[in-house]
């Protein structure tokens, strides 16, 4: 074993001691359930988290009821946790669910607490089997169908970052182009970059990268071409946290960008920002996606925001809603990006 996995071995025994992030004291219901956050009475500081006896208590409720119905419960005893705190503990879970599930139970990993499950996932499992854990990883997700598929791949490319870390960027991007994209743009070179800039790994959780002032686009133009498209998508959700949603600015900065493949592409990582930050409330999205300085400027964010309602069950049936208004043409074009069924 090399230094370098032993040191990523290291560092994730110590994130389990310290991260499992803020909770709960953890009790059983008479199905051995670990207790929801009322039940049980929260805290409020990762330094309470006694992660080696929840990494116990969640292993032997996966034994008990099986790996599905322990991450519904799982997810449902977290949902009203910090946003923060959500994540780190479903990075915890991702380790867990490889560990006793193997590679298969990937897909049952989601972006419920953003990609915390597979973060915990992939890393665990690329520390135990190397890059080539990497093949396998791609081989399941492309037997999932629709936009789980689509979060399986993302979610890996958010893991590679975690593993590799910023000095092993450009192999983390290598990394990706031995996988299969299922999605030409919302893919693992994708999590790759989003990682980068807005880290959700334990020990860098939302510390935005800062701005380049002389170069907002950064690092993009200087990428190969190859991960252009990545690259300008990912700066959507990048601007939006660093510009305080001023969707304004952002549409002038994609309009502004030359080549109409990334100029597209930045207007659709707007979409997606303008669905997340909305709350994924349909007026909001709609209204923030106006503010694009162009009739294709509109459109795209709309396309995208579309495909991200669409992604989230809960609301996937308003999708078809961020296509109204549209003239006919360009909202048959939005409505594709709504499912089948409503081209």
């Amino acid at each position: 074993m090399t230094k370098t996995n032993i040191a990523t071995i290291v560092r994730y025994a110590m994130v389990g001691v310290v991260l499992f992030a803020v909770g709960y004291s953890i009790f059983f219901t008479e199905h051995n359930v670990p207790s929801t956050l009322e039940e049980s009475g929260a805290v409020s500081k990762i330094s309470d988290f006694n992660v080696v006896k929840l990494r116990e208590e969640w292993t032997e409720y996966i034994h008990f009821a099986g790996a599905d119905v322990a991450y519904k419960e799982f997810k449902t005893a977290y949902s009203k946790k910090d946003f923060r705190i959500r994540h780190l503990a479903s990075h915890l879970f991702g380790e867990i669910l490889y560990q006793n599930e193997g590679m298969k139970s990937v897909t049952l990993c989601d972006f419920a607490f953003n990609p915390g499950c597979f973060h915990g996932f992939v890393s665990a499992a690329i520390v135990e089997e190397g890059l080539n854990a990497l093949s396998a990883l791609d081989a399941v997700c492309h037997q999932v169908v629709g936009s789980e598929a689509i979060s399986c791949q993302h979610g890996t490319g958010h893991g590679v970052y975690d593993y590799m870390g910023p000095k092993r960027f450009m192999e983390a991007l290598e990394a990706c182009d031995k996988l299969k994209p299922i999605h030409p743009i919302v893919n693992c070179t994708l999590g790759v970059f989003m990682e980068a800039s807005i880290p959700t790994a334990s020990d860098e959780f939302l510390q935005i990268r800062p701005l380049d002032t002389e170069n907002p686009y950064a690092p993009c133009p200087a990428m190969p071409k190859k991960y252009h498209q990545s690259c300008y998508y990912h700066l959507g959700p990048w601007w939006q946290a660093v510009f305080g949603s001023d969707f304004t600015r952002m549409g002038k900065l994609c309009e502004a960008v030359n080549n109409m493949d990334d100029k597209n592409a930045c207007f659709l990582g707007i979409g997606t920002s303008s669905a997340a930050s909305s709350n994924y409330e349909v007026a909001l999205t709609i209204q923030q996606c106006e503010k694009m300085p162009n009739k294709e400027g509109k459109l795209f964010c709309r396309m995208s925001a579309t495909e991200q309602f669409y992604g989230l069950l809960p609301v996937r049936q308003f999708a078809p809603n961020i296509c109204e208004g549209l003239g006919k043409e360009n909202k048959k074009r939005c409505l594709e990006r709504s499912g089948p069924g409503n081209k």
